[in-house]
């Protein structure tokens, strides 16, 4: 893992160019920008187990909405300010549903005229989360870094590099009761399982077909914490960081959180209905390999209607 006062050094730039912009956007342009996002989907490993027994489908259904500025600060540049709002129900395990509160900021230059000008963008973006299950709730944070361009008429192509940490309600993290002991293992510290940070590289390409659907691909490379659910076993108590009781998959759960690599790679759909409407679909599929041999993985599918204003 990467020391924290090199997060700090390498954000702080980003985060400040933001702040320095948006006090000298009073006088430049601006235009509103509105989206919503509606999401079906259904994810074949919820808890991120290892073991079978521990392994729980589920479906859920998410509706994001998101409204601000954007604003020109000078030829090619352009600054975003936004406040977003999201509500996330599950079908069987209820307690995972939460609600959000979000703003978001990005300062993006374009390096030229035209569609294959190569631009960069600077983004920070944060929200409040409020789980039905309380050791979910707390705020997160993330900056980051993209880059992209057009190559050609058909084929868009961009990099991200971001960090985002987690933090958590500490008070609502217990141990869990009569938790079982190993023979040669100590296990880890009460609480903050939910309080975690990672960096993550993300590549992606989209291309586009004469009738205006579109194909997107994008793989990415996490490093940092996860958090799995499981019935404790002495691989993971022994490999956690924190650990706390989950009553959100029923009694006998824990969850932990693991120091781990994670690949993800999605690849989706986008079919317009009109011109500021589109139905897509995804296809996402997680591994992540953790501290003492412990790796899991993930499907997910979701079905995706977006209208931008």
């Amino acid at each position: 893992m990467i020391p924290r006062y090199l997060y700090a050094s390498l954000f702080a730039t980003p985060a400040a160019l933001l702040a320095i912009a948006a006090l000298t956007a009073m006088d430049a342009q601006a235009s509103v920008f509105a989206d919503i996002d509606v999401q079906a989907a259904q994810d074949d490993n919820v808890g991120r187990s290892e073991k079978s027994a521990d392994i729980e489908r589920d479906r859920s259904v998410q509706l994001a909405a998101r409204a601000g500025q954007s604003i020109e600060l000078a030829t090619g540049t352009r600054l975003a300010l936004g406040a977003s709002l999201r509500a996330l129900e599950f079908r069987r395990f209820r307690d995972l549903s939460e609600v959000s509160a979000g703003a978001a900021a990005s300062l993006r230059h374009k390096f030229g005229l035209g569609p294959d000008a190569f631009w960069v963008a600077l983004l920070a973006d944060g929200e409040v989360i409020d789980s039905d299950s309380d050791i979910r709730d707390g705020e997160r944070y993330g900056l980051g870094l993209r880059a992209g361009t057009r190559v050609g008429d058909r084929w868009g192509v961009s990099a991200t590099l971001r960090h985002d940490w987690r933090d958590a309600d500490e008070d609502e993290q217990n141990l869990p009761p009569n938790r079982p002991t190993f023979p040669g293992v100590t296990a880890s510290k009460q609480g903050d399982v939910f309080e975690f940070d990672a960096t993550e590289l993300a590549l992606a390409a989209d291309y586009q077909f004469d009738n205006g659907w579109m194909l997107l691909a994008s793989w990415s490379l996490r490093d940092g914490d996860v958090v799995s659910t499981a019935r404790p076993n002495a691989t993971i108590v022994g490999a956690a960081k924190a650990i706390t009781s989950d009553a959100a998959f029923g009694p006998g759960r824990s969850a932990y959180r693991l120091d781990a690599l994670t690949h993800t790679t999605v690849l989706g759909l986008n079919f317009p209905l009109a011109e500021t409407a589109s139905l897509q679909l995804d296809y996402e599929y997680q591994l992540s390999d953790a501290d003492a041999g412990i790796r899991y993985d993930k499907n997910l599918l979701r079905l995706r209607l977006m209208y931008a204003y």
